[in-house]
């Protein structure tokens, strides 16, 4: 017969993360940065004994890099500390950041912990608070930062009445491209009579399947300007009766988010800055639901009902104040158009925005200023002519980033360049086809 118990499903620490591209613009928001992943830390230790889960797993990536360094480590020993402190079992896998036999240093740790090898899947019986048999833990680690076996098909439990679970870095279905290590299919976990699968690796959550389960709990600390909104954990609740009831859980101690504002209807550049400063200060005073409805895709929750299903509940760092670091997307048809794409109206307006909201607490920093923006005449300009040839290029490019690659591949791979022109993401790139758009409009009509 089962018994009920409870864990929390956790991935992508990443204590110690840098945070590139933030440090040497202001100090304080440098210095919040530099605490972040270890605050989250803080609040995902705080959870379970608040929650007073049996145990806690977090699957893979605990480090940001393979030599883990010991301030990171031994905060993740505190916390280990603390959680063995009442009596809450942990199990960990390693990643691609830090797979087993990276450098570390030598750390005695307690014996609530347990960190899964890399050779083969091991099973572990998990005990409730009370002594009880109530799961079973598989789990295997990454055994290079670049593990390209299929991990999932080694995981055959053993036969056993009991609640079953794998703990797994993957990449289901390449979901991470750029990232391709321990690639399996959603077939091979499916398959395999385990309950649940936490997995970490993704850094969105996500509930890929149900009964069995299988879910993606994302990282617990956003770390850059493209990985928005809350981040945090799962509580899971198993009931004797073989329901499951998982609830997400936000931990980040801070927020990134991209804010939209449509100037179609503005005749003035004083009127795109005070609508940046409203649309900063309204992210602020809002609560969690209300900056989810406000800005919807910042994360997805769909599919995250199943068994009971996740109630919705938002507990943790959800209803404290927490700072945000924000990217203002200016969007629409406007004649402020062509005025917008000169640089230094834009550093103006960052700097401005800086200024404003620079006394504020928690804090509210502007990290950049983006133009999506198409001046009247040139979004409607048609014709045979060259100005109208290279605005339809542009526009099939803007629709279709990634061909992009192909064609500016011979210039960022010199040496030269790719010192000083960091890789692109699809929305720098769309915005880099934006003002070359513009200028080529100035230079030409």
């Amino acid at each position: 017969m089962m018994l009920n118990f409870s864990f929390i499903h956790a991935a992508d620490l990443h204590l110690d993360a840098p945070f590139k591209g933030i440090y040497g613009q202001d100090e304080l928001v440098a210095r919040e940065l530099v605490q972040a992943t270890y605050k989250s830390f803080d609040a995902l230790v705080e959870l379970c004994i608040q929650e007073e889960v049996d145990f806690l797993l977090i699957a893979g990536d605990v480090y940001n890099s393979q030599v883990r360094s010991l301030k990171g480590q031994l905060k993740f020993l505190e916390g280990i500390k603390k959680l063995a402190s009442q009596d809450i079992q942990v199990f960990v896998v390693h990643g691609n950041h830090d797979p087993v036999g990276t450098q570390s240093m030598t750390i005695t740790w307690p014996e609530n912990v347990y960190f899964f090898p890399a050779e083969d899947v091991v099973w572990k019986v998990v005990k409730n608070r009370y002594g009880k048999d109530v799961a079973l833990v598989g789990g295997v680690s990454h055994s290079s930062s670049k593990e390209q076996r299929n991990l999932a098909r080694q995981f055959d439990p053993p036969g056993s009445d009991l609640f079953k679970i794998g703990l797994l870095h993957a990449n289901v279905g390449n979901l991470a491209p750029k990232a391709p290590y321990a690639p399996c299919q959603l077939s091979d976990l499916i398959s395999r009579n385990i309950d649940y699968w936490a997995l970490g690796h993704i850094h969105e959550r996500r509930v890929l399947h149900k009964d069995p389960y299988v879910v993606y709990a994302g990282n617990i600390q956003g770390l850059h300007i493209n990985e928005s909104g809350e981040r945090g954990c799962y509580l899971v609740r198993v009931f004797a009766t073989e329901e499951v009831d998982i609830q997400f859980k936000p931990l980040a101690r801070l927020i990134w988010c991209t804010l939209e504002i449509d100037i179609g209807n503005f005749s003035s550049i004083n009127q795109v800055q005070d609508a940046i400063i409203s649309k900063c200060l309204s992210v602020k005073t809002s609560n969690v639901n209300g900056f989810a409805a406000a800005n919807p895709g910042t994360n997805s929750e769909s599919g995250e009902r199943g068994g009971s299903g996740e109630s919705g509940e938002r507990g943790g760092s959800g209803g404290s104040a927490r700072p945000f670091i924000c990217r203002i997307k200016l969007t629409g048809k406007s004649p402020l158009g062509k005025e917008l794409n000169r640089d230094d109206v834009l550093e103006e307006m960052l700097s401005l925005a800086r200024d404003n909201l620079s006394l504020e607490e928690p804090f509210v920093w502007v990290k950049d200023i983006l133009m999506d923006v198409e001046t009247q005449t040139l979004a409607s300009l048609q014709g045979d002519g060259l100005l109208a040839e290279i605005i339809r290029i542009s526009n099939e490019f803007e629709q279709e980033p990634e061909r992009l690659g192909p064609v500016l591949s011979d210039l960022l791979s010199h040496h030269k360049i790719r010192k000083i022109v960091p890789e692109l993401s699809l929305s720098e790139a769309q915005n880099l086809i934006r003002q070359a758009r513009l200028l080529c409009w100035d230079g030409l009509k």
